[in-house]
């Protein structure tokens, strides 16, 4: 049913000599700034921090970059939420995308005000966190649907994220998180940072 229809309206359009060619996705590099102030019938303010880096893509800088926001994650929810109460959520995340040119592009958001360069790596809750991964790979390890990403990344960027994982979560200190959010996070430079402001919205409008 869809091949005649594929060749009348697809494969009958020219392509005027066109090839098709990799290109660099666009982000926002340097220190960014965009601060804005919106009405709102329930003001809440928020701010987004994000760092990029671009760096080979490897399962040291995979369990690198993921133990490393969960660790922001638990310090933000802990001192900026419980104890100032100053949000109702504050928490971070890492992204990781191959791009075009075979490097991981890494991206460490925080959804708080956050500063990666200042955290000090707290010991239980780094154990915390490499007793959580590592249960939860046990887990994962039973299910189609673990081992199709896995093969899946394995065939399309040639890199094996189970073989030595849980070895390397449980090799990581804090000292090789601190290196981390130094020398390949923090070390570009590129920083972006949004803040909406928000204000109370007057009545009938």
């Amino acid at each position: 049913t869809l091949l005649p229809l594929i060749e009348q309206y697809i494969a009958s359009i020219p392509s005027k000599g066109t090839k098709l060619k990799n290109k660099a996705i666009p982000v926002a590099t340097g220190e960014v700034k965009n601060i804005f102030t919106k009405s709102m019938e329930n003001p809440m303010s928020q701010v987004t921090e994000i760092w990029y880096a671009k760096t080979p893509y490897t399962l040291q800088t995979s369990v690198l970059a993921d133990i490393s926001a969960r660790l922001l994650q638990m310090d933000y929810l802990r001192n900026i939420r419980e104890k100032l109460s100053a949000a109702y959520h504050a928490g971070a995340e890492a992204s990781m995308e191959l791009d075009w040119d075979g490097q991981l592009a890494l991206s460490l958001t925080g959804s708080a005000q956050l500063n990666p360069e200042k955290l000090e790596p707290n010991a239980s809750d780094l154990q915390k966190i490499k007793e959580i991964l590592t249960k939860q790979a046990s887990v994962d390890a039973k299910t189609n649907g673990y081992w199709t990403g896995i093969l899946r990344n394995y065939v399309i960027n040639g890199i094996d994220l189970h073989t030595d994982y849980v070895k390397t979560v449980s090799s990581v200190d804090g000292k090789a998180i601190g290196d981390f959010l130094k020398n390949i996070v923090l070390k570009p430079g590129n920083h972006l940072e949004v803040i909406m402001k928000a204000t109370k919205e007057e009545a009938g409008k």
